[in-house]
Order: C-alpha cells, then sequence, then structure tokens
C-alpha cells in the first residue's frame, strides 16, 4: 500500500511538474524529447507505444497556434476517455458520460469559433483525438523495464545538442510513464482518488498556479463539471458491481 501512495504521489507531481514546465516555456516542447522518452520502454511496451507516439505527435504539433489555457485544459478529457473505455462499465453510462463531457467541450469550441475564447476550434478537436490515442494507449500498455542503454541515448543526444529543457523534460515524462505502469500493477488504496482524475486535477493546480487563477469562466465550468461526472461515474461503479 506504502508503495502504490508513493507512485501515486509521484505522478501527481510529475504532472504539475510538466504543466508548469509547459507553461512557463510557453508550450514550447521539443518532439524529439517525447519520441526519446517513448523509446526508452520499447519494445516490452509493445504496439501500445506506437499509439502513445502518434498521440504525442499530433498533440505537440497544435501547440504553437493552440492556447496554453485550452491545451491544458483539454486535459480533463483524459477520465472521461478511460471510463468510456472500461468495458465492465454499462454501455449506457459511458456514452451518457461521453455525451455530457463532450457537450461541455462542444462549447468551448463554438466560443473559439466566434472568437469569444482563445484558442483555434479546430486544433482543439486535434488535441482531442491526440488524447483518445494516448488514453488508448494506456488501456493497452504493456508493463516494460527500461533498459540502462536506452536510458543513456538520450542523455547523450539532448547533452550533444545542449538541450537541458529537453533533457529535463524526458527525465519527467520517463519517471511518469514508469509510475503509471506501476500504479497500474499495484493495488491502490481505495481512499486514494483514481489517477485519472487526480492527474488532470495536478495538471490544473499547474496551470492555475502560473496564470495566477486568471481562467476564463466557461474553461472553469468545463472544467469542474466534467470532474463531477467522473466522480459520479467512480461512485456509480462500485454499486454496479456490488450489485451484481
Amino acid at each position: 500500500m506504502t508503495t502504490a501512495i508513493v507512485y501515486w504521489v509521484a505522478a501527481c507531481a510529475l504532472c504539475v511538474s510538466l504543466a508548469v514546465g509547459l507553461a512557463a516555456q510557453q508550450l514550447a516542447l521539443p518532439e524529439l524529447a517525447v519520441l526519446l522518452a517513448v523509446l526508452v520502454f520499447m519494445p516490452g511496451a509493445g504496439v501500445a507505444a506506437a499509439y502513445l507516439i502518434l498521440g504525442l505527435w499530433i498533440y505537440l504539433s497544435t501547440l504553437s497556434g493552440q492556447s496554453l489555457e485550452m491545451s491544458l485544459s483539454v486535459w480533463i478529457m483524459v477520465p472521461v476517455i478511460i471510463q468510456a473505455l472500461d468495458k465492465q462499465r454499462l454501455w449506457q453510462f459511458r456514452a451518457l458520460l461521453v455525451a455530457m463531457a463532450c457537450s461541455l467541450f462542444f462549447g468551448l469550441v463554438v466560443l473559439q469559433a466566434e472568437g469569444r475564447l482563445a484558442g483555434e476550434a479546430s486544433l482543439t478537436l486535434w488535441q482531442i483525438v491526440a488524447l483518445v490515442l494516448i488514453c488508448f494507449s494506456g488501456h493497452r500498455w504493456k508493463p516494460s523495464t527500461p533498459a540502462n542503454a536506452w536510458l543513456l541515448l538520450p542523455a547523450m543526444i539532448l547533452l550533444g545538442l545542449g538541450q537541458w529543457l529537453a533533457l529535463a523534460i524526458v527525465v519527467k515524462l520517463v519517471l511518469l510513464i514508469y509510475c503509471l505502469q506501476q500504479l497500474k500493477s499495484l493495488p491502490v488504496p481505495h481512499f486514494l482518488p483514481a489517477i485519472s482524475l487526480a492527474m488532470p486535477i495536478a495538471v490544473f493546480g499547474g496551470l492555475s498556479a502560473m496564470l495566477n487563477g486568471q481562467i476564463s469562466a466557461p474553461t472553469l465550468l468545463a472544467w469542474l463539471l466534467t470532474l463531477v461526472f467522473v466522480w459520479l461515474g467512480d461512485r456509480v461503479y462500485p454499486q454496479e458491481q456490488t450489485e451484481e
């Protein structure tokens, strides 16, 4: 139990650090850093690593034209997608959860299209597609132990290029992926929120710290309502299991 708590806290802390780092660098995240971080876990991770690379590549390609607020806010869709992929839940509930969450973000997309909210509407849709691929990768991920030789390669390349910030991102991403795959194989105490719910909250906390709490009302409302839907889903699921 103690080990699971340590990994849980570490994963949340890494999410905050990555969110703050992205905000500080104005979303200037090198694609090479992400690619090298995922390659550390290949080939043991299997085809899930390919989904992760594709999802991250799509997401990173949208950062330059998207607002910081929306680029980090779309991560609240992660627990929604994860619950939608859980085939043990009732399909009616999954459909309802996805419909409610998508309607909230569709409202944000409409506001962006009308110019009343910062960012590009089309890029928001692409970011959500990227998150679906990333979540599907996590759903299919096979735990893999990083090899020491692979860990040296990213460091040598990035140090040779003088990319200290990129090297820090690689280390954080590797540690985050490692913590998540460890949590996937460990029993997590019931008093801890699901990591899929805790991570977006951590990202939101990091975003709020960088923006001094100045987040637009529509975005804040979409976050809070989506979190409520997901929390209700976590409460309904145990009840369904008990009744069965």
